[in-house]
């Protein structure tokens, strides 16, 4: 049987590891050619019933993502910057009034007050989440959101891949508007399916996208919880920001039992290791940190005073104000006292958002370049990329070598193994001493 040309590109971009697992292609496809394996790669079971249209191929942001055309499409005729947050029009500190939101929220509840409000007000009839799966908690999923109790169930952070834009085909048939809630690949590929299909637009009401350093495989929690000697079919439920701000890993066991998988805050503890040991490959060619293209951005606001403490700590999120409808939205929620808005100066917006952005910007600017040198196929952002200096060319190397254990499952469950033990812990202590003493030093 021959390959459909455009099928047979895309199994390419999988092959090559470019695939981001968004979506973008299953719910664009007019024949429901394309799904999804149970590791949210697509394929096309039936080559008979794709008719090679190209769409799947042309949505497709693993291997081509035109920056200049989405900022023409998303803000107009604008002075864009790309090696910043983007464009936008005013930062904020946001905090929900919902006290029911806020408890179960990562951060402030903003994205879900958001959802809540326009859902309550029927603005919109729907909203595009990422929830978990009840039979495999530590797996995500996307579902169209009706209810606010459902809304309300995929408040907090899923740390897996969700193919978001799968949920695209269902819009064809629904009756009203819906919010969409995506990571910034996921909004690449939503850019380029409205490019080709206008009807898309007109039936997505606001676009939030979240800010995002590397998204990690399932196999990440999995891996924690094997090293937490627990079971994976005991687990009834994860949650990947529990407790008081920013939170840790916390695992509900069917027994009742409640246990947190990793020491000391999601910040300093053993998740941020994850994002060496488990990235999804294609995130280290990502250079868009803060959903760029979305109508508002939220994320945690990493912001320290200067004695070396978070200045936002107890359940705030950072908000970039972006377009004219997420200026709308904000106001008409604000005035109606469900959000605590708080405007900041934007030197505090980069402050909180600098590492990631530099990682992004540069140190995978550099991985991306040096790969396409080597005669990789990478993806194409149509923008011009800087010139390096040595310390950024050192930096990148580093962190790259340090990526090496992710090819290795021995490697993987040895390190998480250390991590989440006592002996983990005294690293983890004696890392954010070493950075205490750098910091001292350049002062």
């Amino acid at each position: 049987m021959m390959y459909k040309k455009s099928i047979k590109e895309i199994e390419k971009i999988v092959k090559e590891e470019l695939c981001l697992r968004c979506g973008t292609c299953v719910g664009i496809c007019p024949k429901d050619a394309i799904i999804v394996n149970e590791d949210y790669y697509p394929y096309c079971p039936d080559y008979e019933i794709c008719d090679d249209c190209g769409l799947c191929l042309k949505v497709c942001p693993g291997i081509e993502v035109n920056f200049p055309e989405i900022v023409k499409q998303t803000f107009g005729e604008i002075d864009y910057d790309y090696y910043s947050n983007g464009f936008f029009t005013k930062p904020y500190m946001g905090k929900t009034t919902n006290e029911n939101i806020l408890e179960k929220a990562s951060s402030g509840g903003v994205v879900t007050q958001i959802l809540d409000y326009l859902l309550n007000e029927n603005i919109i009839q729907g909203a595009i989440v990422t929830t978990s799966c009840h039979d495999k908690p530590w797996k995500a999923k996307p579902i169209l959101a009706r209810k606010s109790d459902e809304i309300l169930e995929s408040a907090q952070s899923k740390y897996s891949v969700s193919p978001v834009n799968s949920l695209l085909k269902k819009l064809n048939g629904f009756d009203g508007k819906v919010a969409y809630v995506g990571l910034p690949c996921h909004i690449h590929g939503l850019k380029k399916a409205i490019s080709l299909k206008r009807k898309l637009k007109d039936k997505i009401y606001i676009i939030i996208g979240l800010l995002c350093s590397t998204n990690v495989e399932e196999i990440s929690t999995k891996d924690m919880l094997w090293a937490s000697k627990i079971k994976e079919q005991d687990v009834k439920k994860i949650e990947f920001r529990k407790g008081d701000w920013p939170g840790k890993i916390g695992v509900k066991l069917k027994n009742g039992t409640q246990k947190e998988l990793h020491h000391l805050s999601h910040k300093e503890g053993a998740f941020v290791f994850l994002t060496r040991l488990y990235p999804c490959n294609r995130c280290l060619y990502c250079i868009d940190a803060s959903s760029e293209f979305a109508d508002i951005s939220v994320g945690d606001p990493w912001i320290k005073d200067e004695k070396g403490n978070y200045k936002y700590s107890g359940g705030w999120s950072l908000v970039i104000e972006r377009t004219n409808k997420g200026k709308e939205v904000l106001s008409d929620i604000k005035s109606k006292n469900k959000l605590i808005l708080k405007q900041i100066p934007e030197n505090e917006l980069f402050e909180s958002n600098k590492t990631v952005l530099y990682t992004k910007k540069k140190t995978n600017s550099i991985r991306l370049d040096r790969a396409k040198k080597r005669g990789k196929i990478v993806p194409n952002y149509y923008i011009k990329l800087p010139n390096f200096t040595t310390k950024d060319l050192l930096i990148e190397r580093f962190y790259s070598l340090t990526l090496m254990f992710r090819k290795s499952r021995f490697f993987q469950r040895l390190i998480i193994k250390l991590l989440v033990s006592n002996f983990g812990l005294i690293l983890i202590y004696l890392k954010r001493f070493i950075n205490r003493l750098i910091k001292i030093n350049r002062q």
